[in-house]
């Protein structure tokens, strides 16, 4: 089951790598440079440095489960001897340590790999150091802007599902105002008629049709959950720069577009001419 949960994970990871990095790489530049990212510049991006946002989570839990194997490993040979067991047993407790160190890593400051790429154009190393540096020496301030994505998140959820909610309510009230109660059960019944043994699935092909268009809607608004997540997780990203590292965001390097089409002076730099002697 272990197992079976990790390769499902590792997929997810894999293939929210590419997507979720280029949607960060949109936010990145839509939030520092005033201009609307490209979608291709941001696949372009994606796609040159997928492999870094997937070896940065998937790194540090492997990692882990590496770093807790060996602590496992250790402890089943220090059974053979009482003085295996007094030298191994400081090395595996300070192994399992390693691995919770790196398990709290990613789940405290995990949420900065992918902006941290996005922005700086880094590699895994770079955005797990910058993690760790936010994570352990400002956990204060990652806790409190974590917090602040849990809680816009939720009321997000809680606006879109209230308004999912009154778009059903008002339209069961139409029903029921012009077919009157009875009627209006009885057209329920027959489009989402329901065998009396076996699964629950529609019956009739306006009960799948219903069933299809709640998918989409749930789908959709699950996507733009998600993408809106993505962008607070650059927003909490650029607010560390800012608050912690005192950096400009005009100096950091990583905005500078890597296409060839780039026109510096659509974002208000002045060219100027150098003579040479």
């Amino acid at each position: 089951m272990i197992a079976v949960l990790l390769g499902v994970w590792f997929c997810a990871v894999a293939v929210g790598a590419f997507f979720g990095l280029a949607i960060t790489r949109m936010a990145a530049i839509e939030l520092t440079c005033e201009r609307r990212a490209e979608v291709s510049e941001s696949i372009a991006f994606a796609r040159g440095h997928w492999h870094w946002a997937l070896l940065t989570p998937a790194g540090l839990v492997l990692g882990a489960l590496i770093v807790l194997g060996l602590a496992v490993g250790i402890v089943s040979l220090a059974q053979l001897s009482n003085w295996l067991l007094v030298l191994g047993a400081p090395i595996a407790f300070g192994l399992v340590l390693a691995a919770v160190v790196l398990i709290l890593g990613q789940l405290g400051g995990g949420l900065l790999a992918w902006p941290a790429i996005a922005t700086e154009w880094s590699d895994a190393f770079d955005a797990i150091t910058r993690v760790y540096g936010y994570s352990f020496a400002h956990v204060h301030r990652v806790f409190f802007y974590r917090l602040g994505i849990w809680v816009t998140m939720l009321g997000a959820t809680l606006s879109r599902g209230i308004r999912a909610a009154l778009v059903v309510g008002l339209f069961s009230a139409v029903l029921v105002a012009g077919l009157g109660t009875d009627r209006t059960m009885a057209l329920f019944n027959a489009v989402l008629l329901e065998p009396p043994e076996g699964l629950p699935f529609p019956q009739t092909l306006a009960g799948w049709a219903l069933l299809a268009c709640a998918t989409v809607y749930l789908t959709l608004v699950v996507a733009r959950l998600m993408v809106f997540a993505l962008v607070l997780r650059q927003a909490v990203y650029l607010v560390l720069r800012l608050r912690v590292d005192k950096v400009p965001l005009d100096n950091i390097d990583g905005y500078r577009p890597d296409d060839s089409n780039y026109d510096p002076t659509a974002q208000g730099f002045e060219l100027v001419e150098v003579e040479t002697p």
